[in-house]
C-alpha cells in the first residue's frame, strides 16, 4: 500500500518515495528545558511513519540532530545559575529517557552541533567562497537571494517571513545586510556561551546551519 504525506511545497498529498533504505532527517531538540508536547508530536509523527514503512518490509535510517549550541540555552543557564554543558547534558539525558518512555524507535544517529564544528566551519567557508554567503562585521550571513527556492516550503510571503524573523530572534533590520531575510551562519559568542575558533573569528554557528 502506498504511503502518502502532505507536501507543503506542492500543497498536496504526495507519495512517499519507494527508496530502500528510506532516509529520514528530523530536526531535534535544543536542550535547554524539558521535552514538551510539541516535541512529542514531531518525533512520534516520524516514528509512526518509520513503523509503517518497516511494516512494509523497508528499512529506515533516521537521523535526529541535537542543537547543543544555541541562543535559548544561554538564557536558561543564566536563569538557573548552572554550567552550560551541565544543563545541556542533563536535558539530553532527560529527552532520551522521555523517548524511551514513549517507546519511540531508536534513531540511527543523533549528532550534536558541538561534535560537528569542523564540518560546519567548512560548509560556511564553502558558501563564502562560492558567493552564497558574505561577511558583515564579525558575522557571516547566508545570501537568500542565491537560493531561488527560499520560502517554497513554508509558502509564506516575504512580508510574513520578515515579520517572523523579527519576532523569533532574527535581525532583518540590521544595516548593511544584502537582504532582510539573510540569516546568520557564524556569529560572535556572547559572554558565557561556548566559543570556537574559526577563520571568521572566535564565535559559534547560527541556528540555521547548526540545526541542519
Amino acid at each position: 500500500m502506498t504511503v502518502r504525506l502532505f507536501c507543503t511545497r506542492r500543497r498536496a498529498l504526495t507519495d512517499v518515495p519507494t527508496s530502500d533504505p528510506f532516509n529520514v532527517y528530523v530536526c531535534g531538540i535544543t536542550p535547554y528545558d524539558s521535552t514538551h508536547l510539541g516535541h512529542v508530536a514531531t518525533f512520534l509523527t516520524y516514528d509512526v511513519l518509520a513503523r509503517r514503512l518497516i511494516e512494509q518490509g523497508r528499512s529506515v535510517q533516521a537521523v535526529r540532530n541535537i542543537t547543543d549550541v544555541d541562543d535559548p540555552i544561554l538564557g536558561r543557564v543564566q536563569a538557573l545559575g548552572v554550567d552550560y554543558w551541565t544543563l545541556v547534558n542533563s536535558e539530553i539525558e532527560q529527552f532520551s529517557a522521555d523517548m524511551r518512555a514513549l517507546n519511540a524507535l531508536p534513531v540511527m544517529a543523533e549528532p550534536r552541533v558541538s561534535g560537528a564544528l569542523p564540518e560546519v566551519i567548512e560548509a560556511v567557508q564553502e558558501l563564502v567562497r562560492n558567493g552564497c554567503a558574505y561577511v558583515l562585521g564579525d558575522t557571516v550571513y547566508f545570501d537568500v537571494a542565491r537560493a531561488r527556492e527560499f520560502g517554497d516550503l513554508s509558502c509564506y510571503s516575504v512580508d510574513q517571513m520578515t515579520y517572523l524573523a523579527r519576532e523569533r530572534g532574527g535581525d532583518p533590520d540590521r544595516p548593511g545586510k544584502r537582504g532582510r531575510l539573510d540569516f546568520v551562519l557564524w556569529q560572535p559568542s556572547r559572554p558565557g556561551e561556548p566559543e570556537f575558533d574559526s577563520p571568521f573569528g572566535t564565535g559559534r554557528p547560527g541556528w540555521h546551519i547548526a540545526a541542519r
